[in-house]
């Protein structure tokens, strides 16, 4: 059973791994890329809006925080 599974999502030549498998179990690296990236891009964020209400807190409505 798992082996046709296994011939069905393999015939794409593109991936030597099937999709679903890539999907369930991305490899280590990629998932550390997608999440430097992240983090990166929430510290960024963070600190502009700490940047912007550091020197001209009247830039945010409160209520926006």
């Amino acid at each position: 059973m798992s082996t046709t599974v296994y011939a069905v999502t393999t015939t794409d030549e593109k991936s030597e791994r099937p999709p679903f498998v890539e999907r369930l179990m991305p490899t280590s690296q990629v998932v550390k890329e997608r999440m430097d990236k992240i983090m990166k891009r929430m510290v960024y964020g963070v600190s502009m809006c700490h940047h912007a209400l550091a020197t001209n807190p009247t830039t945010f409505p409160t209520s926006t925080i």
